[in-house]
């Protein structure tokens, strides 16, 4: 079981990204980790992705990083069959609007609120010192 496992690849759903949570895998994290931490590690995956997802090819390759997860709400993750990610693009990153929701179509209740923030490459970062 690998921690990237948790969350499932992206689908496009109109202007957002969705994606549909395996409960038999969630149960499996659930059973080792804290439910808040699996929450957390979950949104800012699942953030990181669709913010990967908005740029063009030549920055795909850049690493990406969660750097501030707000607003986080109290919801059971136990009852989430779904996410879906809002992006609003930034210089360096994003910002994602993550909504949770039971069924595939509804997305209006708030889960949190994730920054991504795009890391540069090592020899980008010498080359300005």
């Amino acid at each position: 079981m690998n921690y990237l496992d948790l969350c499932p690849e992206l689908e496009r759903h109109g202007p957002l990204f969705r994606v549909r949570l395996d409960p038999d895998l969630l149960a499996t994290f659930l059973s080792r980790f804290d439910a808040t931490l699996v929450t957390v590690e979950l949104c800012h995956q699942f953030a990181v992705r669709c913010v990967r997802a908005t740029v063009d090819a030549g920055a795909a390759s850049e690493r990406f990083l969660p750097v501030s997860l707000r607003q986080l709400s109290t919801a059971d993750i136990r009852q989430i069959g779904y996410l879906f990610g809002q992006v609003s693009r930034e210089q360096q990153g994003g910002t994602v609007q993550i909504y949770s929701s039971a069924v595939s179509a509804a997305h209006n209740d708030l889960l949190c609120s994730v920054t991504v923030m795009a890391l540069r490459p090592m020899n980008e970062q010498r080359a300005d010192t």
